[in-house]
């Protein structure tokens, strides 16, 4: 859907660019402008099947010239699935579809591609974003959303007038429905930046009093903390550290902790008080950032390239190689018996080996946030005789996700000295193991 205002040769590079997609049709307005009438009767001699091109008498803007686009999608098109707004000063890349439409899970509202002469989060030279990079709120320089969505609550808001802080008010309102959005980094289109707009306003100070007072609307109809909630800038987190603990933190796990996250900018430490570990867990996941949580006990020690090995991994769910500090020290890495919800550990592991299990302990436990998008809440919980840890590998492996151990990642458990697999190994050589 492009509305198209002056910039005849811009408008037919984005129609062009726009009609080359797969399985789309293209629907553009020309808001009474005499260039691009002209450009339009050229793209008609062309008889494309899969454009609809309407001229108008009157300069709609960018909000009626999106909601005009809808009526026609709607008439023309009813068995589409999504809409894509498009300014008329962007070129859409060949594998745009490819690359965008991936991103959209049943979660997923609308998603907006990253680009050059575009300002925010949608820049594409901003580092240390995930790809799949959820957001508060689309710039409507390009967006594409469900069409049911745009079923249920309407286009583009005219209290806007022709246009400005329209993308965050239907950005507000997608999300009030409950549906997330997402840029997708690894969609990039080229904007040749806001022509229309130089051409709309005299000077920048015009143009930012024009944007003020949008702004203000927004805020009249939401309210200022909507408003700021939306522009609130977040860097960009790498992932989360989350630490369950009692009333002490030993210090030698202060100290594994502080060699760990040398290495990794951005990191969220979530540090959560309590008895039961079972919520503390849950709290931990509520408060996400990133792509992924790396649990770890407080009575813990490890390497400072622990995070690093496990993270080049690239599975949903790893750890390092844990031990009860109780005797008889087992490992915390289970198979299960077959059709049975009991586990055993198992004491003949491979050394120094990454390979698949059937369960693992959460002290040193690394899951990627997609795993926990899939699974209901509680995440973690317990069933019976069974602890939180195995209840989740349990649940995750019933999604589908494969559970893993790197045994060449070494973490000790600290009681009056650390259990780690060399004291493992000299116990076992000394002591009767009975399994329970």
């Amino acid at each position: 859907m492009i509305p198209c205002w002056e910039n005849s040769n811009l408008s037919k590079k984005a129609i062009e660019t726009a009609a080359a997609q797969p399985d789309s049709a293209v629907i553009a307005i020309e808001n009474a402008c005499a260039a691009n009438f002209e450009m339009f009767e050229d793209l008609r001699e062309k008889k494309m099947e899969n454009l609809v091109l309407e001229n108008s008498t009157e300069n709609r803007g960018w909000i009626g010239g999106i909601n005009r686009c809808i009526e026609i999608a709607k008439e023309k098109f009813p068995d589409a699935e999504f809409y894509c707004f498009l300014n008329n000063d962007v070129e859409l890349p060949t594998d745009f579809s490819e690359k965008l439409f991936p991103h959209f899970d049943e979660e997923v509202g609308a998603v907006g591609p990253t680009g050059n002469n575009v300002s925010g989060l949608h820049d594409y030279q901003l580092q240390g974003y995930p790809n799949h990079h959820k957001v508060k709120m689309l710039i409507g320089f390009c967006l594409v959303v469900r069409k049911s969505i745009v079923d249920k609550i309407g286009g583009l808001d005219p209290i806007f007038g022709w246009g400005l802080s329209d993308d965050l008010d239907f950005s507000l309102r997608i999300r009030k429905i409950g549906f997330d959005l997402v840029i997708a980094r690894d969609c990039r289109v080229f904007h040749h930046g806001s022509k229309g707009v130089a051409l709309k306003y005299k000077t920048d100070e015009e143009y930012q009093a024009d944007l003020d007072k949008k702004n203000q609307i927004f805020i009249s109809k939401w309210g200022q903390n909507e408003y700021d909630d939306l522009v609130k800038y977040e860097p960009p987190y790498e992932g989360t550290i989350g630490i369950p603990h009692l009333d002490m933190i030993h210090a030698d796990f202060v100290h594994s902790l502080t060699n760990l996250t040398t290495n990794h900018k951005n990191l969220l430490l979530s540090y959560v008080k309590g008895s039961l570990v079972m919520k503390a867990r849950n709290d931990i996941v509520e408060g996400i950032k990133g792509d992924w949580i790396l649990f770890i006990d407080a009575d813990m020690t490890f390497p400072p390239d622990a995070l690093k090995r496990l993270l080049a991994h690239d599975v949903d769910i790893v750890s390092g190689l844990c031990f009860r500090k109780v005797p008889h020290y087992e490992p915390t890495i289970y198979r299960q018996f077959p059709g049975q919800m009991k586990w055993e550990s198992i004491l003949d592991y491979p050394k120094n080996a990454f390979f698949e299990v059937d369960a693992v302990g959460t002290a040193f436990l690394l899951i990627k946030k997609k795993v926990f998008d899939k699974m209901p809440a509680p995440w973690f919980e317990y069933k019976k005789n069974i602890g939180e840890d195995l209840s989740f590998c349990a649940k995750a492996k019933e999604l589908g996700f494969k559970v893993h151990v790197d045994t060449s990642v070494k973490i000790g458990h600290i009681a009056t000295h650390p259990i780690n697999e060399d004291f493992h190994d000299g116990y076992m050589k000394d002591k009767k193991v009975v399994k329970v």
